[in-house]
Protein backbone atom coordinates (compact mmCIF):
# COMPACT_ATOMS: atom_id res chain seq x y z
CA UNK A 1 0.00 0.00 0.00
CA UNK A 2 2.84 2.42 0.83
CA UNK A 3 4.57 1.57 -2.44
CA UNK A 4 1.42 2.00 -4.53
CA UNK A 5 0.67 5.33 -2.83
CA UNK A 6 4.24 6.44 -3.48
CA UNK A 7 3.97 5.39 -7.14
CA UNK A 8 0.77 7.42 -7.65
CA UNK A 9 2.20 10.50 -5.95
CA UNK A 10 5.56 10.19 -7.69
CA UNK A 11 4.00 9.85 -11.14
CA UNK A 12 1.84 12.92 -10.55
CA UNK A 13 4.80 14.91 -9.24
CA UNK A 14 6.91 13.97 -12.25
CA UNK A 15 4.11 15.12 -14.54
CA UNK A 16 3.76 18.42 -12.65
CA UNK A 17 7.53 18.95 -12.84
CA UNK A 18 7.54 18.27 -16.56
CA UNK A 19 4.57 20.58 -17.19
CA UNK A 20 5.50 23.54 -15.01
CA UNK A 21 8.68 22.94 -13.08
CA UNK A 22 9.24 22.91 -9.35
CA UNK A 23 6.64 25.53 -8.54
CA UNK A 24 3.96 23.53 -10.39
CA UNK A 25 4.96 20.45 -8.38
CA UNK A 26 4.82 22.40 -5.12
CA UNK A 27 1.38 23.75 -6.00
CA UNK A 28 0.28 20.22 -6.86
CA UNK A 29 1.43 18.90 -3.47
CA UNK A 30 -0.21 21.79 -1.67
CA UNK A 31 -3.60 21.03 -3.22
CA UNK A 32 -3.58 17.32 -4.05
CA UNK A 33 -1.17 15.25 -1.91
CA UNK A 34 -3.44 14.86 1.11
CA UNK A 35 -6.41 14.18 -1.17
CA UNK A 36 -4.49 11.31 -2.80
CA UNK A 37 -3.58 9.67 0.50
CA UNK A 38 -7.18 10.16 1.71
CA UNK A 39 -8.70 8.62 -1.44
CA UNK A 40 -6.26 5.70 -1.38
CA UNK A 41 -7.06 5.23 2.31
CA UNK A 42 -10.75 4.88 1.45
CA UNK A 43 -10.04 2.58 -1.51
CA UNK A 44 -7.86 0.32 0.66
CA UNK A 45 -9.97 0.51 3.83
CA UNK A 46 -6.97 1.89 5.71
CA UNK A 47 -5.54 5.13 7.02
CA UNK A 48 -2.46 6.08 4.99
CA UNK A 49 -0.24 8.84 6.30
CA UNK A 50 3.20 10.31 5.66
CA UNK A 51 4.88 12.14 8.52
CA UNK A 52 8.28 13.48 9.49
CA UNK A 53 10.31 15.18 12.20
CA UNK A 54 10.74 18.07 9.75
CA UNK A 55 7.24 18.97 8.62
CA UNK A 56 6.16 20.99 5.65
CA UNK A 57 2.40 20.61 6.17
CA UNK A 58 1.24 20.72 9.78
CA UNK A 59 -1.65 18.40 8.86
CA UNK A 60 0.98 15.63 8.68
CA UNK A 61 2.10 16.12 12.28
CA UNK A 62 3.17 12.79 13.84
CA UNK A 63 1.05 11.14 16.50
CA UNK A 64 2.78 9.89 19.66
CA UNK A 65 3.40 6.43 18.22
CA UNK A 66 4.68 7.90 14.94
CA UNK A 67 6.99 10.28 16.80
CA UNK A 68 8.36 7.31 18.73
CA UNK A 69 9.03 5.40 15.48
CA UNK A 70 10.66 8.45 13.84
CA UNK A 71 12.96 8.86 16.84
CA UNK A 72 13.83 5.14 16.90
CA UNK A 73 14.59 5.14 13.17
CA UNK A 74 16.74 8.27 13.54
CA UNK A 75 18.62 6.78 16.49
CA UNK A 76 19.21 3.51 14.64
CA UNK A 77 20.58 5.34 11.59
CA UNK A 78 22.90 7.41 13.80
CA UNK A 79 24.26 4.09 15.12
CA UNK A 80 24.66 2.89 11.49
CA UNK A 81 21.96 0.24 12.03
CA UNK A 82 19.61 -0.80 9.25
CA UNK A 83 15.97 0.17 9.59
CA UNK A 84 13.18 -1.95 8.17
CA UNK A 85 9.43 -1.69 7.73
CA UNK A 86 7.37 -3.53 10.35
CA UNK A 87 3.82 -4.21 11.51
CA UNK A 88 2.55 -4.02 15.10
CA UNK A 89 -0.85 -4.62 16.72
CA UNK A 90 -2.74 -1.36 17.27
CA UNK A 91 -5.75 -1.50 19.55
CA UNK A 92 -8.06 -4.49 19.55
CA UNK A 93 -8.93 -4.61 15.87
CA UNK A 94 -6.11 -2.95 13.92
CA UNK A 95 -2.47 -3.19 12.97
CA UNK A 96 -0.09 -0.44 11.98
CA UNK A 97 2.55 -0.67 9.29
CA UNK A 98 5.55 1.65 9.50
CA UNK A 99 8.17 2.10 6.80
CA UNK A 100 10.97 4.62 6.28
CA UNK A 101 10.76 7.23 3.53
CA UNK A 102 14.15 8.12 2.12
CA UNK A 103 14.94 11.31 0.22
CA UNK A 104 15.53 10.54 -3.45
CA UNK A 105 16.85 12.78 -6.21
CA UNK A 106 13.32 13.76 -7.25
CA UNK A 107 12.55 14.82 -3.66
CA UNK A 108 15.56 17.10 -3.42
CA UNK A 109 14.24 19.70 -5.86
CA UNK A 110 11.75 20.65 -3.13
CA UNK A 111 13.36 19.21 0.01
CA UNK A 112 17.08 19.52 -0.68
CA UNK A 113 19.84 21.92 0.29
CA UNK A 114 19.28 25.54 -0.69
CA UNK A 115 21.38 26.66 -3.67
CA UNK A 116 22.50 23.08 -4.30
CA UNK A 117 19.45 20.99 -5.19
CA UNK A 118 16.77 23.46 -4.02
CA UNK A 119 16.80 26.84 -5.73
CA UNK A 120 16.18 29.96 -3.64
CA UNK A 121 13.23 31.13 -5.77
CA UNK A 122 11.58 27.72 -5.27
CA UNK A 123 12.17 27.94 -1.52
CA UNK A 124 10.59 31.40 -1.55
CA UNK A 125 7.52 29.90 -3.26
CA UNK A 126 7.40 27.02 -0.75
CA UNK A 127 7.55 29.52 2.12
CA UNK A 128 4.56 31.40 0.69
CA UNK A 129 2.48 28.22 0.82
CA UNK A 130 4.02 26.79 3.99
CA UNK A 131 5.28 29.63 6.23
CA UNK A 132 6.46 27.18 8.93
CA UNK A 133 8.20 24.79 6.53
CA UNK A 134 11.05 22.76 8.03
CA UNK A 135 11.22 20.06 5.36
CA UNK A 136 14.44 21.10 3.62
CA UNK A 137 18.13 20.34 3.92
CA UNK A 138 17.96 16.71 2.85
CA UNK A 139 20.56 14.84 0.83
CA UNK A 140 19.97 11.77 -1.31
CA UNK A 141 19.39 8.78 0.98
CA UNK A 142 18.52 10.75 4.12
CA UNK A 143 15.57 9.60 6.20
CA UNK A 144 12.82 11.97 5.08
CA UNK A 145 10.02 10.53 7.25
CA UNK A 146 7.81 7.47 7.55
CA UNK A 147 4.75 5.84 6.10
CA UNK A 148 2.22 5.07 8.81
CA UNK A 149 -0.63 2.86 7.64
CA UNK A 150 -3.39 1.68 9.97
CA UNK A 151 -5.41 -1.33 8.76
CA UNK A 152 -8.16 -3.44 10.25
CA UNK A 153 -7.09 -6.94 11.17
CA UNK A 154 -8.57 -9.42 8.76
CA UNK A 155 -8.07 -12.56 10.81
Amino acid sequence: MAESTFQVMSANLKEALANGGVQEAISYCNVVALKITDSLSVANDATIKRTSLKLRNQENKPSEDELDILNKYTSSLEKKLEIDPFVVPFGDDSVKFYAPIYAKDLCLTCHGIVNETLQQNDLDFITELYPDDMAIGYKNGDLRGIWSIKMLRNW
